[in-house]
């Protein structure tokens, strides 16, 4: 039996055209960032998953305002882990403050 991802993870016999398009979307998005990170910059599987985590963690961060309770409800961790993670990244979480113009 051929392994499924072999053929891009799909069944045999199906084809990208039968997937919806947000799906064909994020395939290509993984593949253009594993390229990225596994080829270009051979970071290796260890590094990649590294490297991918970090960025989920920052991105999720900046959608939060920094908010690192919020963050952590988000991406389903307790706050101290995502505290473990964030020191063990060398991610230093910044939150922004907007600037209120008062009328006078």
């Amino acid at each position: 039996m051929a392994s499924p991802v072999r053929n891009g993870g799909r069944k045999p016999g199906g084809s990208r055209a039968a997937e919806a398009p947000a799906a064909v979307l994020s395939r290509e998005l993984i593949e253009l960032y594993l390229r990225q990170v596994c080829l270009e910059d051979r970071a290796g599987l260890k590094g990649a998953l590294d490297r991918l985590e970090r960025d989920i963690i920052v991105y999720v961060l900046e959608q939060t305002n920094g908010r690192q309770n919020q963050a952590a409800r988000i991406l389903g961790l307790k706050p101290t882990t995502l505290h473990y993670k964030l020191r063990s990244l060398g991610i230093v979480p910044v939150r922004k403050f907007e600037t209120v113009v008062s009328r006078r």
